[in-house]
């Protein structure tokens, strides 16, 4: 499974290492960043929404192991989750005295993302495959209606999207990888 490393102490968040797909994508502006935001989106629903519920209950080739092996189920409930805290960092900067961020949210809420992600998977497995899908839906719509509170220049830094903004962006890209070998292997 590709990480995302938790920013060293005494490091900025901003130059912690990273694989290449969860770096930052170039865009113009709000518009060009909201279209990034939304096709990462669009690609992943397009893929998980035609799923049946044994394709959902398919492990996911190397994440976890045994018992703890991650289904495509798992993945989604993943990322609606990480969706979520990039709703929550995105509403810390709509207020109006917040200064620009730019590291993971993670970070920025003081998550320790093994336990995060230890956590979520213990409070999801159980739930139903319809609402592990509902929450992938609601969470992007509260992502996007979070977004549109942000003051631009919280959103970009020299026309890059902010790193909070990742688990919209390069997260579901590459966990897109993860569920396709799922149902195709």
């Amino acid at each position: 499974m590709t990480r995302i490393r938790e920013p060293n102490p005494g490091r900025p968040a901003s130059v912690a290492p990273m694989p290449a797909a969860y770096r930052p994508r170039l865009v113009r502006d709000r518009a060009g960043l909201v279209r990034e935001v939304r096709a990462a989106w669009e690609e992943l629903d397009g893929v998980v929404r035609g799923l049946s519920e044994s394709e959902l209950d398919r492990q996911v080739p190397g994440l976890g192991e045994g018992a703890d092996t991650w289904t495509v189920k798992d993945v989604v409930a993943h990322l609606a989750a990480w969706r979520r805290n990039a709703a929550r960092v995105a509403t810390l900067q709509a207020l109006p005295t917040a200064r620009r961020l730019n590291a993971l949210p993670g970070a920025v809420l003081g998550l320790r993302t093994p336990d995060f992600n230890a956590d979520l998977l213990r409070r999801w497995r159980s739930r139903t495959a319809a609402e592990v899908l509902e929450e992938h839906r609601e969470s992007f719509e509260t992502l996007v209606a979070a977004l549109d509170r942000v003051p631009e220049e919280r959103l970009l830094i020299r026309k890059r999207s902010v790193l909070w903004l990742t688990p919209a962006i390069g997260h579901p890209r590459v966990h897109l990888g993860d569920i396709r070998a799922a149902i195709e292997g």
